[in-house]
C-alpha cells in the first residue's frame, strides 16, 4: 500500500466517522448530544497532544519564545514594529520564559488555547453536529495551531468571542467591543475583518438602529465603538512604525495566482480544493440573503487577507493560510445564532471542512522532524556536553535555545538570539576559510563544532570539508517543513602547519608547556612543519638539552624551506654554541646574515 493510497484511506475513514457522528447527534437527546460534543473536544485534545509532544518546533515558533525570555515589556513591545506581530502571544510566553520553563511549555500554551477553542465550538455554539465534527478534526485545529505554537492560535478564540455575542451585541456593546478589539491584536490578517465589524456595529447599533433610537442616545454603545477604536490604534501603534522596515513590506507578494492557490494549500487535494471553494461562494451567498452584516464581515475579512498577501506579505506559512477557516466557521456561527442558513450552512461549512482534512499532517509528525535543528543540537549536548562552543551557520535562534555556547560564525562572537536577518549575509561562506579564520582569531582553540545547513536556506557552502582535520559527525537532510534545509555538523581541529602558531601565541602568553605541546603535535601532524622544529630546538637549547636540540635542528634542516630561513640558521648557531661548536655557530650566523640582507 503506498502513502498515498494510506492517505486517502485516512480522509475517508476521517470523512465517513464526520458523517456518523453528524447523523448520530441529529438523533441523539440533549444529554447525548452534551457527550457526544465532550467527546470531539477531547478527540481533538488527546491526538493534538500527542503530536505536540512529537513535534520539534522550528524557526518562527522559536523566535517568539527567545524574544520572551531575553526582552523586558518595555523593548518587547517596541519590537513589534520589527515583527508585524502583536503583543498578547508574547504576554502568554512571557512570564513562563522568563521564569526559565522549558521550550516545550510553549507548545502546552499553544496546546491548551486552541482545546478551548474546540470546546467552546463544541459545546457552546449552535452549529449542528456535522459542523461541530468536522471543523474540530480540520487541520487548523487537530495539527496546525496546537501544534505549530505561534500567535495565530488566538484567532479563533477572538472570533468566537465575537460571535457568542454577535446576536446581544446591542445588549452588551463593551463586551462585544472587548472581543472586537482583541481580534485586531490577534494578527495583521485579521485586521480587515476587525474592522468590518466595527463598521457594521456602527452602522447597525448607533447610525441606523432599526428602533428609531437617536445616535446621540447610544452611550453604551458609543463606548463599545471607543473599545474598538483602541484596540485598533494599539494595533496600529505596534506595527505601522516598522510596515516598511520589518518583513512585511509592499509588493513582496508572489503574485495573484500564486497568493490565491496558496489559501487553499492546506486542502487534501484538487478535490478537496474544490470543495473548499464551493463553500466558500455558499457562506457569501447564504450571509448576503440572511444576514448583511455577516456577510461584510465575512467578505471584507476574507478579501483584505487575500489582497494583503498579494501584495502585502504572503500566505506561505500553512497557519496564514488558514485563517479563511475560522473566520468561516464564525460566519456560521452568526447567521446559526439567529435560526439562519440551515442545510445550505451546514453544507457550505462541512465541505470546507472535508477539504481540511489532513490525518497526513499529524501523522508525519509523528514519524518524522519537522525540524532537524532541535533534534541535532541535544545530540551535540549530550555527545559533547553543555558548555561546548558550537559555531554555527544556521539559524541562530534555533540553536540558541537548545546551545548554552553558541558562536556566531562570521565573527565570533556569542551569537544573537534573536535576529531576522544575521544568518543571510552567510551565504557562500567556504567552509575552510571560515575554519582559517575561527582558528586566526581564537589562537587557544584546539577544535569547534561547526553547525550549517546544506538545502533551502543554505548559508554555508560545504566545499574542503574532506581536507585533513575535518570529520562529519551529523547529515541530516530531511524535514517536513520545506523551509528548512538539512543540516550539518563538522568537527574541525588544527593540521598540520596551524598548530605552529598556536605554539607561539603560548610561549608569549608565557605557557612554556602548552607551547611544547603544540609544536610537538603540529611535527606529529605533519613532518614538514619546520617552524615548529626550529622552536623546539631553540627552546631545548635555552634548557641545557643540547643532544635533543641537536635531533630537532637537524629534522628542521632537512626541508629546503628552514634552509633559506635566516631565523632557522639564527637557531643553528645557538644550538651550535650549546655544543660548543664557535666555528660551527659563527658559520650559521654567516649564513643568517646573507638571507637577511638578501630579502631586504
Amino acid at each position: 500500500m503506498t502513502v498515498n493510497a494510506a492517505t486517502w484511506m485516512a480522509w475517508g475513514a476521517m470523512a465517513g466517522g464526520v458523517g456518523m457522528y453528524g447523523w448520530i447527534w441529529q438523533k441523539a437527546g440533549k444529554s447525548g448530544r452534551r457527550w457526544m460534543e465532550w467527546g470531539v473536544a477531547a478527540l481533538v485534545a488527546g491526538v493534538s497532544l500527542a503530536s505536540v509532544l512529537t513535534h520539534e518546533p522550528w524557526r518562527d515558533e522559536l523566535h517568539s519564545w527567545l524574544q520572551a525570555r531575553e526582552m523586558g515589556l518595555g523593548p518587547l513591545w517596541m519590537e513589534m514594529a520589527c515583527e508585524g506581530h502583536f503583543i498578547p502571544w508574547y504576554l502568554l510566553l512571557w512570564p513562563l520564559a522568563h521564569s526559565g520553563a522549558p521550550v516545550w511549555t510553549m507548545g502546552m500554551v499553544s496546546w491548551g488555547l486552541n482545546a478551548a477553542a474546540v470546546w467552546w465550538l463544541a459545546r457552546r455554539s449552535p452549529l449542528s453536529g456535522w459542523e461541530k465534527a468536522v471543523a474540530g478534526v480540520s487541520c487548523l485545529f487537530l495539527y496546525v495551531n496546537p501544534v505549530v505554537s505561534r500567535c495565530y492560535v488566538l484567532v479563533p478564540l477572538a472570533l468566537w468571542g465575537v460571535a457568542s455575542l454577535w446576536k446581544r451585541r446591542d445588549e452588551r456593546p463593551v463586551a462585544f467591543g472587548l472581543w472586537v478589539a482583541l481580534l485586531a491584536n490577534t494578527h495583521v490578517y485579521m485586521e480587515g475583518t476587525a474592522v468590518a465589524l466595527s463598521g457594521v456595529f456602527a452602522w447597525e447599533n448607533v447610525l441606523r438602529r432599526k428602533d428609531g433610537k437617536a445616535w446621540r442616545e447610544c452611550r453604551r454603545h458609543w463606548a463599545g465603538l471607543a473599545v474598538m477604536a483602541a484596540g485598533g490604534v494599539m494595533a496600529a501603534a505596534q506595527v505601522v512604525p516598522g510596515l516598511w522596515t520589518s518583513s512585511v513590506g509592499l509588493g513582496q507578494g508572489f503574485g495573484w495566482r500564486e497568493e490565491t492557490r496558496c489559501f487553499l494549500s492546506a486542502c487534501h487535494s484538487p478535490v478537496g480544493m474544490l470543495a473548499v471553494a464551493a463553500g466558500l461562494a455558499g457562506m457569501g451567498v447564504l450571509a448576503w440573503r440572511n444576514d448583511r452584516g455577516v456577510f461584510w464581515m465575512w467578505a471584507a475579512g476574507v478579501g483584505y487577507m487575500w489582497g494583503f498577501a498579494v501584495f502585502l506579505y504572503s500566505a506561505f506559512v500553512v497557519n496564514r493560510s488558514l485563517l479563511w477557516w475560522p473566520v468561516a466557521l464564525a460566519a456560521a456561527w452568526m447567521l446559526a445564532e439567529r435560526g439562519a442558513g440551515g442545510r445550505g450552512r451546514v453544507l457550505a461549512v462541512t465541505l470546507m471542512g472535508l477539504g481540511l482534512l489532513r490525518p497526513d499532517m499529524t501523522w508525519r509528525d509523528w514519524r518524522e522532524d519537522y525540524d532537524v535543528l532541535p533534534r541535532v543540537c541535544r545530540e551535540i549536548n549530550e555527545h559533547f556536553g553543555k558548555g561546548t562552543e558550537v559555531w554555527i551557520s544556521c539559524a541562530s535562534e534555533v540553536a540558541a535555545v537548545y546551545l548554552e555556547n553558541a558562536m556566531d560564525w562570521t565573527t565570533g562572537e556569542k551569537a544573537r538570539p534573536f535576529s531576522w536577518n544575521v544568518d543571510k549575509g552567510l551565504r557562500g561562506c567556504p567552509f575552510r576559510s571560515g575554519r582559517e579564520e575561527i582558528f586566526r582569531k581564537n589562537p587557544m582553540l584546539e577544535c569547534f563544532l561547526a553547525m550549517g545547513t546544506m538545502a533551502g536556506w543554505g548559508w554555508m557552502t560545504m566545499e574542503d570539508t574532506q581536507s585533513p582535520g575535518v570529520e562529519i559527525l551529523r547529515v541530516a537532510d530531511h524535514s517536513i517543513n520545506p523551509d528548512v534545509g538539512g543540516v550539518v555538523v563538522l568537527r574541525a581541529w588544527r593540521w598540520g602547519r596551524e598548530w605552529a602558531p598556536v605554539g607561539m601565541a603560548r610561549y608569549q602568553a608565557g605557557d612554556r608547556p602548552g607551547a611544547v605541546q603544540a609544536w610537538k603535535r603540529a611535527v606529529e601532524e605533519d613532518g614538514g612543519a619546520w617552524e615548529a622544529m626550529n622552536n623546539l630546538a631553540w627552546l631545548c637549547a635555552e634548557d641545557g638539552r643540547v643532544a635533543e636540540a641537536r635531533a630537532w635542528m637537524d629534522c628542521a634542516m632537512e626541508q629546503e624551506a628552514a634552509r633559506e630561513s635566516a631565523g632557522a640558521w639564527n637557531t643553528e648557531a645557538a644550538v651550535r654554541r650549546a655544543e660548543g661548536d664557535e666555528k660551527g655557530a659563527k658559520a650559521a650566523e654567516m649564513r643568517r646574515d646573507e638571507l637577511r640582507a638578501r630579502t631586504q
